[in-house]
């Protein structure tokens, strides 16, 4: 875990009658700190494995502050870790041009696992341009109209996931925001382990005058500064269900698992569509070479690819896809990994209405052997 710039102290752990609970960061010299934070977690009262956790809460809007709903493993090894959301005013320190998307401020929801070596992995929307961040467009000075939620309370929003086996949904105002899956290959690796919840708020440090991720303290910054929390709450599934996805990729399959140079291969495909309509649908098939099979991060330069349009993406309805990938004559023998990544124009994630967005992608979605 990083240094941050605070220590967590009791009194800045705040009930407020009628509204809540409240994180409060605060001024103040302690050891060779100049901040104090506060932090809160079930570790001995509460976790499970599986579910649906959800907060809402107002984040502080302020660079340099690092709000966070997360959770942890149980018995104490790190990774795993969950973060439902890390809250990043200007990362870097730098501020986006107002007439961008997201102007001044990044939601983050980001999964961390430890590949077949032990080695710390991380994923989250925006981290590569495989993965691009979604398109949150939150109104920090409006609450959303949401069934059940406290319209009085101005500027809350509500964050969740669903984890379930094998899988977990982001959603941001009961929207999905981001998922992830535990890949064909066993790379990504979605926790099946007891965890608990933490809320913490923080500052971030500077690395030699350098600003964190989470940016800097602006000079003028003014104090307490509050992460108000109306509530924190966590479910259990009566039964495993498959989660509202805007759309599933389903399984990949080949008319053959094995190939020569030259020959074209089929692969069958089905698109589920969730709730909402997405309208143009675009699959992208790609060939890659496999530096190592087994591992998610073997994969080596791209081949060759496909893309194959999809007219019109409605909800509720299941589209069969067939893909004609024709290998290289001058392809050597060994085994390849096929890469998967579909894309919408409508919906949720996109950054503009109409135009390609965001989408799901799966880097390894199966393989093939090359003789």
């Amino acid at each position: 875990m990083e240094q941050e710039a605070n220590v967590y102290l009791a009194k800045n752990v705040v009930l407020r009658p009628g509204t809540g609970l409240d994180l409060v960061i605060d001024q103040a010299q302690i050891w060779d700190h100049s901040y104090t934070a506060g932090w809160v977690e079930t570790r001995t009262r509460f976790a499970q494995t599986y579910g649906h956790f959800e907060m809402f809460a107002r984040l502080p809007q302020a660079n340099g502050v690092w709000p966070a709903f997360w959770l942890a493993a149980e018995n104490g090894t790190w990774p795993p870790e969950i973060d439902v959301v890390e809250f990043v005013f200007a990362p870097r320190g730098q501020h986006p041009d107002p007439k961008s998307p997201d102007p001044q401020s990044t939601v983050e929801t980001t999964l961390h696992w430890a590949d077949e070596q032990g080695q710390h992995r991380f994923q989250h929307a925006g981290a590569d341009p495989q993965h691009p961040r979604f398109h949150v467009g939150m109104d920090w000075e409006r609450t959303p109209h949401l069934m059940n939620e406290r319209a009085e309370l101005p500027g809350y929003h509500l964050y969740a996931i669903d984890w379930l086996p094998g899988q977990i949904v982001w959603f941001v105002d009961h929207r999905p925001v981001y998922c992830m899956s535990d890949n064909v290959q066993g790379s990504h690796r979605i926790p099946s382990q007891p965890m608990y919840m933490i809320l913490s708020d923080s500052v971030a440090p500077l690395v030699q005058t350098v600003p964190h991720w989470a940016g800097k303290l602006e000079p003028d910054q003014k104090f307490p500064l509050d992460f108000q929390i109306a509530y924190v709450r966590a479910y259990q599934f009566n039964e495993f269900h498959e989660p509202p996805l805007p759309l599933d990729l389903g399984a990949l399959t080949p008319a053959n698992s094995e190939a020569h140079a030259g020959q074209k291969i089929t692969f069958h495909l089905s698109l589920k569509v969730g709730a909402s309509d997405l309208g143009k649908g675009r699959v992208v098939l790609s060939l890659y070479e496999m530096l190592d099979p087994h591992q998610f991060y073997g994969v080596g330069r791209m081949v060759t690819s496909v893309p194959v349009a999809v007219p019109n993406l409605e909800a509720g309805h299941s589209y069969p896809v067939d893909i004609d990938l024709e290998l290289p004559k001058t392809l050597t023998p060994g085994i390849y990994g096929i890469d998967l990544k579909a894309n919408y124009t409508d919906g949720p994630g996109n950054l503009l209405p109409g135009q390609w967005p965001r989408g799901f992608h799966d880097r390894e979605a199966t393989t093939l052997v090359v003789r």
